[in-house]
C-alpha cells in the first residue's frame, strides 16, 4: 500500500492513495522552534483519519493520538549538535539537502515538502517559481524589497555560484549517498525535486518580498501559535512585582545565550544594569557571573505566555522566525539581535515596518543599547505598530493549517499534482531567456543590414575601381 512522504530541507511526508492514506512523515531538523511549526501537522491529519508514522527529534508523545506514530530520533540527530555546535550545523546548507527526496521515489510515494521557514532559491526554481535575482535575493541574505545596485550584484553573484554548486557538487554527492542506501535503481535527485507535489513554505508578504507562486507552493504562518496558558507561579511573581515592567530577553533554542562571545555577553549585562526594568533572561546554565541585580535567569521560560502578559514592555530577539511570529501575535515590540541564517532579514525587513529596533552585535555600544532598549519599551508606537502588523497578516480567509491539511488530502485525492505542474520546470534555460527568439530578432535584421550594406557600398567600390 502506497504512503506519501512529507519531506523538504527541514520536513517531507508521503502519502497513500486512499481516503484515508497512511503517512509517513520526516521532520528530520533537530531544533525545538522548526518542530513546533510541524507538529501541529502530524497531529491534525492523524486526528483526520490517516495512519501518520512521524520520524522526528522531537515527539508529541500523546497517548491519546491513536493514528500517529513517533519514531524518536533525538539522541543520533542532537549527539551532532552537541559535537559541532549548532552554527556549524546551519554552514552545512542543510536546507539545500535533497537526499530525503528518494524515499518517495522507493516507495512510489507523492512528495509534500513543508518548510518552517521560507524557501531558498533552488526551491523556488524547482517548483517552477519565477526567481529574478534583481528581484529575489536568497532568503539568507538580508535584502528585500527595491535592491540597490550592490545588493543586485552580490544577489546576482550568490544566485550563480549556489546554481552551480548545487548543480555539480551538492546534486551528484546527495545522490550518491541516497542511492547508497536506497538503491542504485532509484532516478536522479535533481528529477525528484522537480517533481515533487506540493510545498509547504513558512512565509508572508512582510517578512518575504511578494511573488508570483505556482498553485502547488502553499504559504502558510503562525501553525505553532497557541493561547496564552497561566504562567507558572515563580515566574508570574517576578512579573508581576517588576513596578517599572519587564523586558523579556531570549536567543531562541538554537543560538543560546550561554555559547555566544564573552564580550557581548558581558555588554548585554551592562547595558541591563543601567535600565530600570526587570529582566527576564533565557540563559541556559544555573549561574551567570557577574548578573546584575535586576536580571533574572532561568533555563527554560514559557515563552508565548510570557509574552502575552501586559507588564512585559518589549522583547529581545534573535529574530527568528517563530520567535518573531509569537512576538506579532502577541503584539510585542521588539529589539532584534540577529546571528544566524534568515534572522537579519527578519530584524532589517521588520524594522521598517516600525515594530523593531535593530542591533548590530559586532558594532553595538553599551549606550546604544540602553536608548535602543528603552526607546522601544517607552515609545508607544512600537506596539501600536506591531498591533497593526498582527491583524494585517492574519486577516486570512482560513487558518493556515486548514489550507495545509486540505492540500494534503487534495494530494492523496488525486494521486499527486502533476497536473499542476508549472511548464517553467521543463524548459530550457535559453528558452526561458529567449536567446533563440532574440537571435531571431536581432540577428536577422543585422543579416539583413549586412548584405545590403555590402552590396551598396560592394557597387561602389566595383564602380570606383572601373572609373
Amino acid at each position: 500500500m502506497k504512503v506519501l512522504v512529507f519531506i523538504y530541507f527541514f520536513g517531507i511526508f508521503l502519502i497513500s492513495q486512499n481516503k484515508c492514506a497512511r503517512i509517513l512523515c520526516v521532520f528530520q531538523m533537530p531544533a525545538v522552534s522548526h518542530q513546533a511549526t510541524f507538529k501541529p501537522i502530524s497531529r491534525t491529519l492523524s486526528l483526520r483519519g490517516h495512519k501518520v508514522v512521524a520520524v522526528t527529534p522531537h515527539p508529541i508523545n500523546d497517548s491519546n493520538l491513536t493514528n500517529l506514530t513517533e519514531i524518536d530520533t533525538s539522541k543520533e540527530t542532537y549527539e551532532i549538535i552537541f559535537r559541532h555546535g549548532f552554527e556549524f550545523f546551519m554552514s552545512k546548507e542543510i536546507y539545500v539537502s535533497p537526499i530525503m527526496f528518494a524515499l518517495g521515489a522507493k516507495l512510489k510515494a507523492p512528495i509534500v515538502g513543508v518548510s518552517s521557514m521560507g524557501g531558498w532559491q533552488g526551491t523556488h526554481i524547482a517548483a517552477g517559481n519565477p526567481n529574478p535575482p534583481a528581484l529575489y535575493s536568497e532568503m539568507f541574505l538580508p535584502y528585500n524589497g527595491e535592491l540597490t545596485f550592490y545588493e543586485r550584484l552580490k544577489s546576482t553573484l550568490y544566485f550563480i555560484w549556489s546554481r552551480l554548486y548545487v548543480y555539480w557538487v551538492a546534486m551528484p554527492r546527495c545522490d550518491k549517498i541516497a542511492k547508497q542506501y536506497l538503491g542504485e535503481d532509484l532516478p536522479y535527485l535533481a528529477d525528484l525535486e522537480r517533481n515533487v507535489s506540493a510545498i509547504f513554505l513558512n512565509i508572508n508578504p512582510i517578512l518575504y518580498t511578494p511573488r508570483p507562486m505556482v498553485p502547488t507552493v502553499i504559504p502558510m504562518s503562525f501553525m505553532h501559535i497557541q493561547k496564552p496558558k497561566p504562567l507558572p507561579e515563580d515566574i508570574r511573581e517576578i512579573i508581576e512585582t517588576a513596578k517599572n515592567g519587564v523586558i523579556y530577553f531570549s536567543l531562541g533554542s538554537n543560538v543560546k545565550s550561554v555559547n555566544i562571545p564573552q564580550r557581548i555577553r558581558g555588554l548585554l549585562m551592562e547595558a541591563f544594569a543601567e535600565l530600570p526594568y526587570k529582566v527576564l533572561w533565557k540563559f541556559e546554565k544555573e549561574e551567570l557571573p557577574g548578573k546584575p541585580d535586576n536580571v533574572v535567569i532561568r533555563k527554560w521560560l514559557p515563552q508565548q505566555d510570557i509574552l502575552a502578559h501586559p507588564n512585559i514592555k518589549a522583547f529581545i530577539s534573535q529574530c527568528g522566525l517563530q520567535s518573531t511570529e509569537e512576538a506579532i501575535d502577541r503584539e510585542m515590540p521588539m529589539v532584534g539581535i540577529p546571528f544566524i541564517a534568515d534572522q537579519e532579514m527578519n530584524s532589517v525587513r521588520l524594522a521598517k515596518w516600525g515594530v523593531l529596533r535593530h542591533v548590530d552585535y559586532l558594532n553595538t555600544t553599551k549606550e546604544e543599547l540602553v536608548r535602543t532598549i528603552k526607546d522601544v519599551a517607552e515609545n508607544p508606537s512600537y506596539r501600536s505598530n506591531m498591533k497593526n502588523l498582527r491583524a494585517l497578516l492574519q486577516d486570512e480567509p482560513m487558518t493556515s493549517l486548514d489550507r495545509v491539511t486540505w492540500w494534503a488530502e487534495y494530494v492523496i485525492r488525486h494521486r499527486g499534482t502533476r497536473h499542476l505542474r508549472s511548464p517553467t520546470i521543463d524548459i530550457e534555460w535559453h528558452k526561458y531567456l529567449l536567446l533563440d527568439v532574440f537571435v531571431v530578432l536581432i540577428g536577422v535584421p543585422a543579416l539583413l543590414l549586412l548584405l545590403i550594406f555590402r552590396f551598396v557600398f560592394g557597387k561602389k567600390s566595383i564602380k570606383m575601381k572601373k572609373e
